[in-house]
């Protein structure tokens, strides 16, 4: 499994969300490839359909239904 926890630098949520992401891992038991994701600009957010910060993804798909819809 690939997880990704994609952000932008100043986000004050994102060590947090790694960290809760990392939590979740070990107490499931699941073996996952954990990586972040820095986007640095508005270019590379359009590339990647990056809505928000932090943004948590499972093998490619938005952990929230709401933004895989905005990305269709």
């Amino acid at each position: 499994m690939k997880i990704e926890v994609l952000y932008f630098e100043v986000c004050p949520n994102h060590k947090p969300a790694v960290a809760r992401v990392d939590e979740i891992v070990k107490a499931e038991g699941i073996s996952a490839e954990v990586s972040e994701v820095n986007v640095p600009d508005t270019s590379t957010a359009h590339e990647v359909g990056f809505l928000g910060s932090p943004s948590i993804r499972v093998n490619g798909m938005d952990v929230e239904q709401a933004a895989r819809s905005a990305r269709e």
